[in-house]
């Protein structure tokens, strides 16, 4: 078993628990680790088309069937379907993603930004000044 925190039917694909398919209407996966200061980086290939926001959330971020990562001001994400980053609010943002693509994502706590790639392009910052720590 996968250690998780999601919401709605998630299947593992993998034993390395990797590989994440959403077998339900607004399905939502979160890291079991935290990151708090210095640079993290992760990527993820696409399998399918559709409607996805990949980004970085809190603890304190809702996952429930209306709202997952990027949906509050606890989370931030990239939506490659709608061309849009989200926090709550939408703004334009990036470029249409396809299956197949890698999407990659940098959270820099000390400049307090949010980058997104697609297929190794940058897309630019995406987030800036982000809130750090508990003030």
């Amino acid at each position: 078993m996968c250690p998780k925190s999601a919401h709605g039917q998630i299947h593992f694909a993998s034993r390395d628990c990797l590989d994440v398919e959403a077998v339900s209407s607004f399905a939502s996966v979160r890291a079991n680790a935290g990151v708090f200061s210095g640079m993290y980086f992760y990527e993820c290939q696409l399998m399918t088309s559709g409607l996805m926001q990949i980004g970085w959330s809190t603890l304190q971020t809702p996952f429930n069937s209306q709202r997952g990562v990027g949906d509050d001001l606890t989370s931030f994400a990239y939506d490659g379907y709608r061309i849009k980053k989200w926090n709550r609010d939408d703004l334009a943002y990036g470029e249409a993603w396809a299956v197949g693509d890698i999407v990659g994502t940098l959270i820099d706590f000390d400049r307090k930004i949010i980058q997104f790639w697609r297929n190794k392009k940058p897309l630019g910052r995406a987030f800036a000044n982000i809130k750090t720590g508990p003030n």
